[in-house]
């Protein structure tokens, strides 16, 4: 999600460098980035192999099986970047690989070649996800289900028994947002449409955050009872959160959340599923914070600028601001990012993907994708293993 200035932007072509791949991890580990080219034409999943030192190539395309759709933004033409206005479009665990096909409504999943994995293979036909315009999925391995956020006009949480050998099967109806979503299909934001969906860390409930438009946004709980997704949402408002856009949890209850409104919030899920804001933090020089980030080695949290190229970096603990990272000015924003050991990958608003090494605080590399394929429908990030 990023300002409406933005979205016209066009694409800015970079040079491209030419790196080499160099093959497995030091560990002996093959290691790969994933994301979503959310093509209305066929949606693929793009891996890219990363090497010992980070550094990733060889974009490999494997389709998701369905169509893409591209969210309109407030001048009403479709985005440019940041097609599903979401955080979370693709999400890996184990050897399983979730994804959505927005312009299907549907789920799909996919499994992962150990020993090389850019060889996908999809498990099963995608499945229906019961609403519209699918944005985002989570997987808890404990419950083997996943639950998908869909943010059009038939809106709601749908969610999945995972059988890594035959593919998905609904688990329970649609369940319903009530007017906590109220678009059209493909819906028209960032004000007013669906975020992310997540399972907390203990698999007790699964959280959604939704932006506010107008009015303050939302955080809907769905408890997970007797190993069961419940159809019956806990609402909460937080009354100085205007634009609830991306979330990771910390810790077992606490969820850091960036809100491009002002900065970003540490929020805590009480037992009862409401939500009370610990703290508030003001970014006063941030652009258009929408992704975040969370590295439990040093207990950093990241607020990711969608309009420059800057990453914040504050203390999970305390919600302090401590500093920032800069990417080269000429690659614009940053949108959806991952962290695999001392490395974060972001897709930047031109097209490619800017690899930090977040211990050094520095860009090491950008990755141009030009002659790959268009930048629009690029979205999520997630990494293997």
């Amino acid at each position: 999600m990023f300002l409406p200035s933005l979205l016209l932007l066009a694409p800015t072509v970079l040079s491209a460098s030419v790196d080499i791949w160099h093959g497995h991890q030091g560990d002996g580990t093959a290691k790969a980035a994933y994301f979503l080219d959310n093509n209305p034409s066929g949606s693929a999943i793009i891996c890219l192999r990363i090497g010992f030192d980070g550094i990733v190539n060889d974009p490999i395309r494997t389709s998701t099986g369905g169509y893409g759709a591209i969210g309109t933004n407030l001048t009403g033409f479709p985005n440019a970047a940041d097609p599903l206005i979401s955080q979370g479009s693709v999400t890996v665990n184990g050897d399983l690989l979730l994804t959505v096909n927005a312009g299907s409504n549907t789920v799909a999943l996919l499994h992962i070649d150990e020993q090389d994995p850019c060889q996908l293979t999809l498990v099963g036909p995608p499945a229906d996800t019961l609403g519209e315009f699918p944005i985002s999925v989570t997987y808890s391995e404990q419950l083997k289900t996943a639950c998908i956020l869909n943010s059009g006009t038939k809106a709601g949480v749908s969610c999945f028994n995972v059988d890594p050998d035959h593919g998905l099967r609904a688990a329970g109806p649609l369940r319903s947002l009530g007017s906590a979503i109220d678009e059209t299909t493909p819906p028209t934001g960032p004000p007013g449409s669906g975020s992310e969906i997540l399972f907390n860390p203990t698999s007790s409930a699964v959280i959604v955050s939704i932006k506010g438009s107008g009015p303050p946004g939302y955080i809907v709980a769905f408890p997970v009872e007797h190993n069961q997704v419940s159809t019956a949402g806990v609402f909460n408002q937080v009354s100085d959160i205007k634009l609830d856009f991306a979330a990771v949890f910390i810790n077992r209850t606490s969820l850091f959340l960036v809100d491009p409104s002002f900065g970003a919030s540490i929020l805590e899920i009480n037992s009862d599923y409401t939500v009370t804001e610990k703290v508030h933090t003001v970014i006063s020089s941030q652009s258009a914070v929408c992704w975040a980030n969370y590295d439990v080695t040093t207990n950093t949290a990241y607020a990711i600028d969608a309009g420059q190229p800057v990453v914040y970096t504050l203390d999970a603990s305390t919600g302090v601001l401590m500093g920032n990272i800069t990417a080269d000015g000429t690659i614009g924003g940053l949108f959806d990012s991952a962290i695999g050991g001392r490395y974060m990958y972001s897709l930047a608003l031109v097209n490619g993907v800017v690899v930090f090494d977040i211990r050094e605080k520095k860009q090491i590399q950008f990755l141009n994708l030009t002659g790959f394929g268009k930048r629009q429908g690029y979205t999520g990030m997630a990494l293997w293993p």
